[in-house]
């Protein structure tokens, strides 16, 4: 059970829009990776580590020109340390990471967006 988390830029029509600019397309680029690598490290730093087989299974991976950022735990239990079981207390990484990258990515999108629009 892998644990992901992806950023894209589904749903955000205005940007898409705006992002034709090859300069403004180069500037989401920087931001989407510099905001992955972010999660991944932060991420990184809040998973429960035992054997270690768990952290080093986490990938960080990115398609620019697509402007998605991934993040990405495959060990096949990292589902279940994330979200618990019923025999076993959930011992969050990945969500409460990506609520601390959340608001700055969702504010450097939204500066893009003022200078596009």
């Amino acid at each position: 059970m892998d644990v992901e988390v992806k950023f894209d830029k589904k749903g955000l029509d205005e940007l898409a829009k705006a992002l034709d600019s090859d300069k403004l397309h180069k500037q989401a680029e920087r931001i989407i990776a510099y905001h992955t690598a972010d999660l991944h490290t932060r991420s990184q730093r809040k998973v429960p580590v035992r054997t270690g087989h768990l952290k080093r299974s986490g990938i960080a991976k990115t398609d620019l020109e697509r402007l998605e950022g991934r993040v990405k735990y495959s060990a096949d239990y990292a589902g279940y340390v994330e979200k618990g079981t019923r025999y076993m207390d959930a011992q969050p990484y990945l969500e409460p990471a990506l609520n601390e990258v959340k608001p700055a990515l969702v504010a450097d999108m939204k500066k893009l967006n003022e200078l596009g629009g």
